[in-house]
């Protein structure tokens, strides 16, 4: 407590004066409130018991008119017990039948094929004394008879002595369709008596459930006056507690209040530094927030931007896609550059074609693996929007889906993918009829199809690249769809066979460990890495995206994403022409209105 007044002894006064009210307050308050909550638990405490002792009273009356012994242990309620022991046997009898039916059919399909077979069957049935299962060694000794049987025919027929119309061929043939006629009868015998005994448990289980549900109402009375007593027996508990408390601090006297230090008048003026106390708290917490902030950074290897891709990865970014909020179907996203062609992800997908084409020193790719560290990063819905792209620029694209153990691009395109690369390449299909038109201009699918071996050794064999070689011929692009490269070896196998590899990583999801395990599992195949895609890039206001993405989207932008691509810069593309650029099969007259201005672009700089 602190008192400030120009007088220094009155300071003093007044503030021992306060304290010594305050705690005499306290002493007669206590002993008041305390009598009256001592009143109130007792009254509480003397209602509650006399209620248990009635609930007590009830329930042993209850028990003793219903015979029940202890409520609350279910091994007394022998009615649900047997109704548990009735339902295991009834269902037991259950699948006994099922088995022996399904015999039964059997044994008319293979044995009662035929007139005589099924009238001696039913000769044979009707002079049966009665219904009896049969045991195991009857039905040994019927197979035991049977191949004796076999046996004995075979040798005669083996022989070359005796025909097949012999007396002693016939008889061995009589023989044989009468222990067949045996065992089929068996069979149906074991049918019949397993229906019988279905149907009685089933009558017996009607039975008892009946009890049971009887002896349910009187448990779940039983059930709830236990309940009740158990409430109260806590109450009544819990309210002798709190007397206990109650008195102990009545008997204490004076309550628990110490005066560390008695008041003094202070030497020297003194008032409160308002502004530096508030300077001070504001450093701390600056400082304080700005450890907190580089701690969570340097835990945190989530990747969030393009620059923080490049930095850490050391590799080229070919393209940011926005993030698709309003789809949730996979044909949706899959298809989103042909479903909505004017959308700022059309145009990013466009933008990323670009970058590829001109990502290439030599020529551009004709096998393209579009692959990411880890599921979840949307790389078969890049690897299906980039295909879409190509295609719509007039190239010819075949979309290969090589993830042979989680396909998806038969679901994107909503084509049968039960044919595919895994039976091409096991040998089952050709290569014709495994591919599916998308139904979309210049572009084919072929599924994964069903893999019936390790899918790592068909990619791994030589057939595959020959597939690839004679698909390269055939299209202008084949842009391949492949697993995680941290779950399998699937993606590092098909790498080293592409012409290029595409990175696909999700901005704020992508680990910059796993990225780098990654990128050094690529390089360790000596595959061509050509750069990485970011994915799911939110936007940031109006109509402009974060890094890349706007209303001028092929301006000096995509001018830096195309140096960025091709490793080179501006020198890398100084004096290329048009003409030049159709000896590598991309002339001016295929290319898009996109590119063309690019081209165009390059050329004048």
């Amino acid at each position: 407590m602190q008192f400030d007044t120009p007088v220094r002894e009155d300071a003093q006064k007044v503030v021992g004066a306060l304290v010594d009210a305050y705690v005499n307050y306290q002493s007669k308050a206590r002993s008041a409130n305390g009598n009256e909550i001592l009143a109130v638990l007792t009254t509480q405490h003397d209602e509650q018991k006399a209620q248990l002792e009635r609930k007590q009273a009830e329930l042993q009356k209850f028990r003793a008119a219903n015979g029940i012994v202890n409520g609350a242990d279910p091994k007394t309620n022998i009615a649900q017990a047997r109704l548990e022991n009735l339902a295991a046997e009834l269902t037991k009898a259950q699948l006994e039948t099922l088995t022996a039916k399904s015999a039964w059919d059997d044994v008319q399909r293979a044995i009662l094929n035929t007139p005589a077979r099924v009238q001696r069957f039913e000769k044979v049935r009707d002079n049966a004394p009665g219904y009896s299962a049969p045991s195991a060694i009857d039905d040994q000794a019927l197979r035991t008879q049977m191949i004796n049987a076999q046996s004995g025919l075979q040798e005669l027929l083996s022989s070359g002595r005796f025909g097949a119309r012999h007396p002693l061929v016939l008889r061995y043939q009589d023989t044989i369709d009468g222990l067949n006629v045996n065992y089929a009868y068996a069979v149906w015998r074991r049918w019949e008596t397993g229906k019988q005994k279905e149907a009685d448990l089933q009558k017996s289980f009607e039975t008892q459930q009946n009890l049971a549900l009887a002896q349910n109402d009187k448990a779940f009375r039983d059930a709830d006056l236990q309940r009740s007593i158990t409430s109260l027996a806590e109450s009544v508990t819990s309210l002798e507690k709190k007397i206990r408390d109650v008195n102990v601090t009545q008997g204490g006297g004076a309550p628990n209040i110490q005066i560390i230090e008695p008041p003094s008048a202070s030497k020297s003026p003194t008032k409160p530094y308002y502004l530096q106390t508030l300077a001070l708290a504001l450093l701390g917490g600056l400082i304080g927030g700005c450890g907190i902030a580089c701690i969570r950074d340097w835990y945190d290897y989530r990747l969030r931007s393009a620059d923080e891709i490049k930095q850490s990865l050391g590799i080229t970014v070919l393209g940011l896609i926005p993030r698709v909020s309003d789809e949730t179907s996979p044909i949706a996203r899959g298809q989103k550059i042909h479903i909505d062609p004017t959308s700022p992800v059309a145009e990013a997908y466009r933008s990323l074609r670009t970058a590829i084409y001109f990502g290439s020193k030599e020529h551009p790719p004709k096998t393209i693996l579009v692959t990411s560290p880890e599921r979840g990063d949307g790389k078969s819905t890049s690897a299906s929007n980039l295909a879409i792209a190509m295609a719509q620029a007039g190239r010819r694209v075949l979309l290969v889906d090589a993830d042979l153990r989680a396909p998806m691009q038969d679901l994107i395109f909503s084509l049968n993918g039960r044919t595919g690369l895994a039976n091409v390449l096991a040998g089952k299909d050709t290569v014709d009829a495994a591919i599916r038109h998308t139904g979309i201009e210049h572009l084919d699918l072929l599924p994964a199809g069903t893999a019936g071996r390790s899918p790592a050794e068909l990619l791994n064999s030589p057939k595959f690249i020959e597939l690839l070689d004679a698909l390269s011929e055939k299209y202008d692009h084949v842009v391949i769809d492949s697993p995680p490269l941290l779950a399998v070896t699937d993606a590092r196998v098909i790498s080293a066979s592409a012409d290029a590899t595409v990175l696909v990583l999700r901005a704020g999801k992508s680990n910059r460990k796993l990225s780098e395990l990654s990128i050094d599992g690529l390089v360790s195949v000596g595959a061509k890495l050509l750069g990485a895609v970011v994915n799911d890039v939110q936007r940031r206001g109006g109509d402009r995206y974060y890094g890349q993405y706007g209303r001028d989207a092929y301006g000096e932008q995509a001018y830096s994403g195309r140096s960025e691509a091709s490793g080179s810069g501006r020198q890398s593309v100084q004096g290329e022409t048009v003409a030049d650029a159709g000896n590598n099969g991309y002339g001016g007259a295929d290319l898009s209105d996109e590119e063309l201005a690019i081209r165009s672009r390059l050329t004048s700089s």
